[in-house]
């Protein structure tokens, strides 16, 4: 959870949980966006409201599949190594995650897509003659209010086409408009 986002009543954010010394784990639920780029064995930063002044090492060990139907939140767990301190269960956490996955992505104006489904979409863009248009398939990595985060399909592309996108075919014929 970032600052400002809002959790249901009664669901708590963080959970940590654990019996002896080498298996405590926290689990909490992060956004589709955020379940995408991260990966089993990325490190966490833990900090304890219990130890203010120190960190602690964490790993992630299980990422959920399927989100939460009533959070809508993907379940990750963490497993925290505590060295020589002594954890409690209920203990209040923050985490910090470090990805390893870098994942590259274009953006564009949502009225671009001309079609989409799911992680994948179509856009329209102009051929090389300046006067046609060929459809396109992308692979969808994220939706941002007004713009969508394209992964691949847009090699070596400098523009899609925004207006009119629901009117097009493949090969149609257009006019560029000038730029304001």
């Amino acid at each position: 959870m970032n600052e400002g986002e809002l959790a249901s009543t009664g669901s708590p954010v963080l959970m940590m949980n654990g019996t002896s010394n080498n298996d405590w784990v926290v689990r909490f639920g992060v956004s589709d966006k955020d379940w995408a780029n991260l990966r089993k064995g990325d490190v966490a930063t833990v900090s304890l409201d219990a130890y203010p002044d120190e960190t602690f090492k964490g790993i992630i060990n299980k990422m959920a599949e399927a989100a939460d139907p009533q959070s809508g939140t993907y379940e990750i767990e963490v497993k925290v190594l505590p060295g020589d301190k002594k954890f409690a269960a209920g203990f209040f956490a923050n985490i910090q995650l470090n990805s390893t996955a870098v994942q590259k992505v274009t953006m564009i104006p949502i009225e671009a897509l001309a079609e989409a489904d799911a992680k994948t979409g179509y856009v329209y863009v102009l051929n090389a003659d300046q006067k046609t248009v060929t459809k396109k398939k992308v692979q969808i990595a994220f939706i941002d209010n007004d713009k969508v985060a394209v992964k691949n399909g847009l090699e070596n592309i400098a523009a899609v086409i925004t207006d009119g996108t629901s009117y097009l075919t493949e090969n149609a014929v257009v006019k560029r408009a000038p730029n304001p």
